[in-house]
């Protein structure tokens, strides 16, 4: 575990936690259906949300756990039962096609600060942020928890 007690928080880069950050966060094309983007989802438990890649590899946007509830909600009151069993809705949103229903993504890249890092993660209500390379490839997740725990080895 890497110990940084003579920086301060606000100081840290994102390169400065890299070995901490998810480096194989969920990820899914964009013209994977919404099922197995949440498959993705499901074995990544660090995470509730799933990276959509484009064809070359770039981030494209995002899905999380609260995008597939609403897009439940919104189904069921399109028919007009919120009655209709959860399966049979979950299945439906399932068939959709991730870049049809995608988030942009607030990419952070290895010179982000941490501080704005967390920002984005608290104007975006988002558990974690993506991180890119120069060539907006997916590198890594970087999550709330390695945040806590960056800020817990600083002064």
């Amino acid at each position: 575990m890497m110990r940084m007690l003579e920086v301060s928080f606000k100081d840290l880069k994102v390169g400065d936690v890299l070995e901490r950050l998810s480096n194989r966060p969920a990820n899914v094309q964009k013209s994977a259906p919404v099922q197995e983007a949440l498959n993705a989802m499901l074995a990544n438990a660090s995470s509730s949300q799933v990276y959509i890649i484009d064809q070359e590899g770039n981030l494209a946007g995002f899905l999380t756990t609260g995008t597939i509830i609403r897009l439940i909600g919104r189904r069921a009151r399109d028919k007009e039962s919120i009655a209709l069993p959860f399966d049979r809705l979950l299945k439906e949103v399932g068939e959709m096609e991730v870049d049809v229903v995608m988030e942009k993504a607030m990419p952070v890249r290895r010179e982000t600060s941490l501080k704005v890092a967390l920002d984005t993660m608290y104007e975006q209500h988002l558990d974690g942020v993506p991180v890119v390379d120069d060539d907006h490839k997916l590198i890594g997740e970087l999550t709330i928890v390695e945040l806590f725990t960056s800020a817990k080895d600083v002064r």
